[in-house]
C-alpha cells in the first residue's frame, strides 16, 4: 500500500519511469509519468475499496472502449495518457458530442464479458447509506423517498455491462471517440448509466436530451433514475462543501426533481 505521494513516486521510478508531476492535488495520488518517450498517468489504487476490477478495465481496452492500462506493484494503475482528450464535462454546450456519449454507452452496454462484475444494486444501496441517508442538507421526505425509489428501481432484472462510475469526469473525448476512464464495472440498468452521467453535468437536462438520442434505444424508468441521480449528487456536493452544479445555471434542486419526474421512459 503507498501511504504517501513520495511512494508513490518512488513507486513508478523503481521501473524507470520519469515522474512529470501531480495532475490533481497530491492527495489524489495521481500525476504524469514518462519512459522511453511515452507518457502515462500514473494512480494510486485500492482495488477493492475504489471497487475498481482490473479485469475489467483490460477487457474494456481490448474492445477500444478504454486507453490501455498496465499496474505496478499492485498498487500504481498506469494509463495510456490520452494527450489532447477533453473531461466529458465540456459536452454542455456540444449535443453533437452528448449524441456521441449517448452511442457510445449504448455500444458499452451490449458487451457480455462473462466476468464476475458486481451488482449495481449493491453499489448504490451503499451510495444511499453513506450519503443521502446522512445527508443534513436533505430534508426527511426527500431521504425517505429516495430509499423507497431505489427499491423499485433495483427490484427490476437487468444485468448490462456497466462502466459503474460514469459522471462526467470519468470519461474523455478526442477527436474520433470516447474513452472509459476509472471504469469500476458492474451489472445493472442503462438508464442508470445515462442518468449518472447527465447528472454529473451542469446542464443536465439538455445533456440527457441529447444522450438519449444518441443511445437509439429504450431506456426504462430513466426519469426515476434521474430523480435518485440529482438526490446522490446534491447529497454528495453538500457534504464535500461543493456547490450543486445545475445550480450554478439557475436550476433549483426541486425544479429539477420535477422535471425527471416528467421524463417518460
Amino acid at each position: 500500500m503507498l501511504d504517501n505521494h513520495d511512494e508513490l513516486i518512488n513507486a513508478v521510478s523503481r521501473h524507470g519511469y520519469t515522474w512529470v508531476g501531480p495532475l490533481d492535488g497530491d492527495s489524489r495520488q495521481v500525476g504524469r509519468v514518462a519512459k522511453d518517450e511515452e507518457t502515462w498517468v500514473a494512480k494510486k489504487v485500492l482495488w477493492q475499496e475504489d471497487g475498481r476490477s482490473l479485469d475489467f478495465i483490460q477487457e474494456c481496452a481490448k474492445h477500444h472502449l478504454a486507453p490501455s492500462y498496465t499496474v505496478l506493484e499492485g498498487a500504481v494503475l498506469l494509463m495510456e495518457d490520452l494527450g489532447d482528450g477533453i473531461a466529458a464535462d465540456e459536452i454542455e454546450l456540444s449535443p453533437t458530442r452528448a449524441k456521441a456519449v449517448g452511442a457510445f454507452f449504448h455500444e458499452l452496454h451490449q458487451l457480455d464479458l462473462h466476468l464476475p462484475l458486481p451488482s449495481l444494486g449493491e453499489m448504490l444501496w451503499r451510495y444511499q447509506e453513506k450519503w443521502i441517508d446522512e445527508s443534513q442538507s436533505l430534508s426527511r421526505d426527500l431521504r425517505d423517498k429516495s430509499r423507497d425509489l431505489l427499491q423499485e428501481l433495483t427490484s427490476f432484472p437487468d444485468e448490462s455491462t456497466l462502466h459503474g462510475d460514469a459522471h462526467a469526469w470519468n470519461l474523455m473525448l478526442s477527436s474520433d471517440r470516447v474513452w472509459l476512464i476509472d471504469p469500476a464495472g458492474a451489472l445493472g440498468s442503462p438508464s442508470f448509466e445515462v442518468a449518472y452521467f447527465s447528472a454529473s453535468i451542469a446542464n443536465p437536462l439538455e445533456v440527457l436530451a441529447a444522450t438519449r438520442e444518441g443511445y437509439a434505444a429504450p431506456l426504462p424508468y430513466l426519469g426515476q433514475w434521474l430523480w435518485w441521480c440529482f438526490i446522490f449528487r446534491y447529497a454528495v456536493q453538500s457534504t464535500r462543501g461543493r456547490p450543486f452544479r445545475p445550480e450554478r445555471n439557475g436550476h433549483s434542486l426541486h425544479e429539477l426533481l420535477e422535471r425527471a419526474e416528467e421524463i417518460g421512459d
